[in-house]
């Protein structure tokens, strides 16, 4: 597998503090030859960068970045377009973890950064990846055999004996097939059960209260109180490690 991690900061010395632990977590887990880093200084040239088709899977991003469009607003945009992206933001103060909320930021990170806590956020990034690079999920539609990678389904809904399938191209299949056997097809940690007609993967859900589930294509599915308990820590396992930590 093919790690590819962004750090942004306009500070090239805390680029590279950031930049060496990421290559210890890689060297101590065995992972040196598959995770690649990338430096930014500019938050314009990420975005240029990130338009122009590079791919990654985790982005570490200073808040605070002088002259430019803030990191904040920078992940605003990206959250846009890739809401899935985990975003660690690095910053010299505490007052933004709120608004990181808006953007699913993974973690919150006060310079200066220590290895424990870089190691726990690649941790994350790194199962997260693995659950999802290069795999896909057979789907047929009609006469159509569509392999549809799993980080592009959203959710699947039972219909009589039919499985709607939605992506977050908005593009729905129905296969004939049983919720039960698609269950048994996909991850268990990624894809998982929250009512007797539905099914959520856990990097589409943005919010849960009782007895609801808002997807990142805005759609809203319900959760039966036999499956929330399960639900939840399946979501807070998948999205664990939100906050902010300090050195």
């Amino acid at each position: 597998m093919r790690m590819n991690v962004i750090i942004c900061d306009d500070e090239k010395i805390f680029c590279s503090s950031i930049h060496q632990q990421i290559e210890r977590w890689a060297t101590g887990r065995g992972h040196e030859q598959e995770v690649f880093v990338s430096e930014f200084y500019s938050s314009e040239d990420l975005l240029a960068s990130l338009e122009a088709g590079e791919e990654c899977q985790i982005l570490f991003l200073d808040i605070e970045i002088p002259g430019e469009m803030s990191g904040m607003k920078a992940a605003k945009e990206i959250y846009s377009r890739n809401p899935y992206l985990p975003i660690v933001f690095v910053t010299n103060y505490s007052n933004y973890a709120s608004e990181g909320y808006e953007v699913n930021a993974l973690r919150y990170l006060v310079k200066p950064v220590t290895q424990s806590v870089i190691d726990q956020c690649m941790d994350i990034a790194w199962r997260k990846a693995e659950l999802t690079l290069g795999k896909s999920m057979i789907v047929r539609d009609g006469n159509s055999v569509i392999a549809l990678p799993l980080a592009d389904f959203v959710y699947a809904e039972s219909a009589r004996h039919n499985l709607i399938i939605s992506t977050t191209e908005n593009v729905r299949y129905c296969e004939r097939k049983k919720l039960s056997q698609f269950l048994e097809e996909v991850p268990s940690s990624l894809i998982m059960q929250c009512h007797r007609s539905y099914a959520a993967n856990m990097m589409h859900v943005r919010k849960l209260k009782p007895g609801w589930a808002t997807m990142t294509n805005g759609i809203t599915i319900p959760i039966s109180s036999r499956y929330e308990d399960l639900f939840y820590d399946c979501f807070v396992q998948y999205h664990q490690g939100k906050g902010l930590i300090h050195p």
